[in-house]
């Protein structure tokens, strides 16, 4: 790579300012909006049981028939389909705001706050039926005890002054807290824009014990690199990771530490019991105090897999950096997150090596997972391979054999690493975060399927 300006890594921090005093008029607002989404989710939780929800995807809600007239300032819509700005024209929605809103209030409604709180309702059931397959049964609970939540460009943080000025439902009117001090001393990465953030309440009274949460950007500049190192994890322990160029072992695959296994080992067994499936008998069912004890050793395990995983890979980055002279950069593998797309944990693999990056200096680029292990890297032509039955590579195109399938994948990641840092010089810890108004995962993903020529995708799943 030729060595021509910097990369600049965006990096998410959270800002925690503490000794927020409430006043009455927050006290009363947040009555308000406690009052609608408590309404609002009875009301979702009614269209569950009525199956009328079919499903909630992005931001639409998909209902099973025609749930409104559809028509959206002057303009006709789907009418078995609410996207966040529409929620709130529905009949049963007006109903509820009619209810809880003054006149003046109506006629003066601020819309974009209306959704925001409407819709955080909607994330709620959206979540729970991510993480469970299914809506709950009784439906969602809101407390209103714990924190408030302003989406994005609804509150303001003025440094100077230590206040925070909310946005309210109501166009022109905004409310004033002040807070005390900074609790991660980071005051300064916050500029006077609106932005949005949690406001964690201690007690619901005037007093100045809460605090607000956020998080901002913070951007720091890295040399552009001469090397890049790719990687690639896997979920088999013998290839747990590979690497584009030669440990100094003399090997490109780290197979995984048996300290993390055996951790993973009661992790899963602790998880069949907090989470057994549906065919299998549980010849004992827990109470919820063996539950909250079974949860709390599950934390821990986690926390000690985490620290297993960074012991044994710690060495291996450093000894990398050392071989290039600390003129490097890591390429690293965009594994999918969660046991749905089976990455068991292979996300915490990808934080821990960005954590280490970041600690260091070193540059480093998440790659999007897409196609990684299907690319020639002699060709460049695609071609799947029999992952069940070999971890070979063999190209029908022009005959490249590669006895490592997982060495293919990070040489590809390598390449993807590459061009993406120097098309864009700009990464982050994560593919979520915005560039300009364009998640990364996004933008990336655009600019290699159009580089390397992806082939038409079958299913968001190809990789």
């Amino acid at each position: 790579m030729t060595q021509n300006n910097n990369i600049i890594i965006r990096i998410p921090t959270g800002v925690k300012l503490t000794g927020i005093e409430l006043t009455e008029e927050f006290l009363q607002y947040k009555q308000k909006v406690d009052l609608l989404q408590r309404k609002f989710a009875a009301l979702f939780n009614d269209w569950i049981e009525d199956g009328l929800i079919l499903s909630i995807d992005n931001k639409y809600i998909k209902f099973t028939g025609e749930i409104w007239d559809g028509d959206y300032a002057g303009k006709q819509q789907d009418k078995d389909v609410a996207s966040l700005r529409h929620v709130k024209a529905l009949p049963e929605v007006k109903e509820i705001i009619e209810s809880v809103l003054s006149d003046g209030e109506l006629e003066n409604m601020q819309k974009s706050s209306m959704d925001d709180i409407i819709w955080h309702v909607v994330e709620r059931y959206k979540s729970y039926k991510n993480r469970n397959k299914k809506f709950p049964k009784n439906g969602i609970q809101i407390k209103s005890n714990k924190a408030m939540n302003f989406k994005d460009g609804k509150l303001k943080v003025n440094a100077d002054e230590k206040t925070i000025t909310i946005k309210t439902l109501e166009k022109g009117e905004e409310i004033s807290l002040t807070f005390e001090e900074s609790y991660y001393d980071n005051l300064d990465l916050v500029d006077n824009t609106w932005r949005g953030g949690n406001i964690v309440f201690n007690s619901l009274e005037a007093c100045a014990d809460n605090e607000l949460v956020l998080m901002v950007e913070d951007e720091k500049e890295f040399y552009m690199p001469e090397q890049v190192v790719g990687m690639d994890v896997n979920q088999k322990e013998e290839n747990w990771l590979t690497f584009s160029e030669v440990m100094e072992n003399g090997g490109v695959t780290l197979a995984k530490p048996m300290a993390v296994s055996e951790i993973e080992k009661i992790r899963d067994a602790l998880n069949a019991k907090l989470r057994p499936k549906k065919k299998d008998e549980v010849s004992h069912k827990l109470n919820s105090e063996q539950r909250r004890k079974m949860y709390r050793r599950l934390k821990k395990k986690m926390v000690n897999r985490y620290t297993a995983i960074e012991e044994s890979l710690s060495p291996v980055l450093e000894s990398f950096n050392k071989k290039y002279e600390g003129k490097l950069a890591f390429a690293i593998d965009g594994v999918a997150t969660g046991r749905t797309k089976n990455s068991f944990g292979q996300e915490d693999v990808r934080d821990i090596i960005v954590r280490w990056c970041l600690k260091n200096e070193v540059p480093f680029v998440i790659v999007p997972p897409q196609y990684t292990s299907q690319r020639c890297p002699e060709c460049g032509e695609f071609h799947k391979q029999n992952r069940k039955t070999t971890n070979t590579y063999v190209c029908p195109s022009c005959g490249y054999f590669n006895e490592n399938c997982d060495l293919v994948g990070a040489l590809n990641i390598k390449a993807h690493g590459e061009f993406l840092l120097e098309k864009f010089k700009f990464s982050a810890p994560t593919l979520s975060v915005k560039r300009e108004k364009t998640p990364l995962v996004i933008e990336f993903s655009s600019a290699l399927r159009e580089f390397f020529n992806f082939p038409q995708a079958k299913s968001k799943t190809s990789n």
